[in-house]
């Protein structure tokens, strides 16, 4: 958990199956999760493919994303350790990598923060199965995008999850 003068954010990307209209979507999803004083904010953002590379999506998920996460800091004064994991194709991972480069360069992240980036290995393919439960992908994500392709949802993480999140290496 985060000291007082860090503030500590996950982001976390996969594709997703998703019951969509009769149908099975490829869902890119990114969990947006922000660590600060012991307070946690997790939103969950999503794009149905309307490609099938997943590029244009990918940027319009990392701005949506983003703009969460810094819209959420309401100042300059501490450490920003920010995370990326990709669970995802080589391919899907460079275009959300080219779009956290554009985002960070056109936002001046890296003159406004005290920051520092760290990649994060999937270490095995289930790794992260969890977190499709703890994040509610199967209930929330279907519903959501029910109603709009590109969206969000927010989750309150409760203690047992932030534990099963630790247990599996999903946060520091």
């Amino acid at each position: 958990m985060s000291d007082k003068n860090v503030v500590e954010i996950v982001n976390y990307f996969c594709v997703d199956k998703t019951p969509y209209k009769y149908a099975y979507k490829d869902v890119l999803v990114c969990i947006s999760t922000l660590f600060y004083k012991g307070n946690v904010k997790s939103t969950v953002y999503y794009v149905v493919g309307s490609s099938d590379n997943f590029k244009d999506d990918a940027c319009q998920l990392v701005v949506e994303a983003f703009n969460w996460v810094y819209s959420s800091l309401k100042s300059t004064k501490f450490e920003l350790k920010q995370s990326f994991i990709f669970d995802t194709t080589l391919d899907v991972q460079n275009f959300l990598k080219a779009a956290i480069k554009k985002y960070s360069q056109e936002n001046n992240i890296k003159a406004s923060y005290s920051l520092s980036y760290v990649l994060r290995d999937v270490v095995f393919k289930d790794q992260f199965t969890d977190v499709r439960r703890i994040f509610c992908f199967d209930t929330m994500l279907p519903l959501a995008i029910g109603f709009n392709v590109l969206g969000f949802y927010n989750i309150s993480l409760k203690d047992e999850a932030i534990i099963r999140l630790s247990e599996i290496k999903f946060l520091y």
